[in-house]
């Protein structure tokens, strides 16, 4: 089976408001988590932000099987996200909390 990948969600919908809209329209009305996992999502979210929302920066460091995949930018290395952090959190004081998320097991 071949992938159209330009009729997949992609960063170039991103670009383009007809497409963004779209998919969102789709992901909204379609979408839907199990009980079980929108209960484990709240659950986290709860106990990792609740409350701290404006003072959590957030950072998602994508796995390496990225690397694989077509119109994906390679990811930086863990040194390049150290020291993207660090600036901004050095230029935005209202940071007290950092959250970070992967997929990869070993980080």
């Amino acid at each position: 089976m071949d992938i159209d990948w330009n009729n997949l969600p992609n960063m170039h919908g991103v670009k383009r408001r007809d497409i963004g809209a779209y998919w969102s329209v789709m992901y909204k009305n379609y979408i839907r988590f199990s009980e079980k996992a929108e209960k484990y999502c709240q659950d986290k979210y709860d106990l990792l932000l609740k409350g701290k929302e404006r003072e959590t920066l957030g950072v998602l460091v994508r796995g390496t099987d990225i690397k694989t995949c077509k119109g994906h930018a390679l990811q930086p290395s863990l040194e390049q996200v150290e020291e993207e952090i660090r600036k901004v959190l050095k230029k935005d004081q209202r940071f007290k909390y950092l959250n970070v998320a992967t997929e990869e097991k070993m980080c």
